[in-house]
């Protein structure tokens, strides 16, 4: 019986990890879509980590990062 609630736990915790990298992607596309057509900034390569123990997996991290578009106008300086 121990077997069989280990196996459930284990199904159970492989679908949660499953649902939490679709919505990571969702995320990452939906931003890398939204962000560049607001005008505001470029998205970079999205940077994700796993944090593990033994084997299962512990933590997902993701890091999404935001590029400042540059002006096409030149600063002016104080003189």
């Amino acid at each position: 019986m121990q077997n069989t609630q280990a196996d459930a736990s284990a199904r159970e915790a492989e679908h949660a990890w499953r649902h939490a990298k679709q919505l990571e992607q969702a995320l990452i596309e939906l931003l890398q879509q939204a962000l560049p057509a607001s005008g505001l900034c470029t998205v970079g390569k999205p940077l994700t980590e796993q944090q593990k123990r033994g084997e299962s997996r512990q933590a997902l991290c993701c890091s999404l990062p935001l590029l400042q578009k540059k002006s096409a106008r030149t600063p002016s300086w104080p003189s």
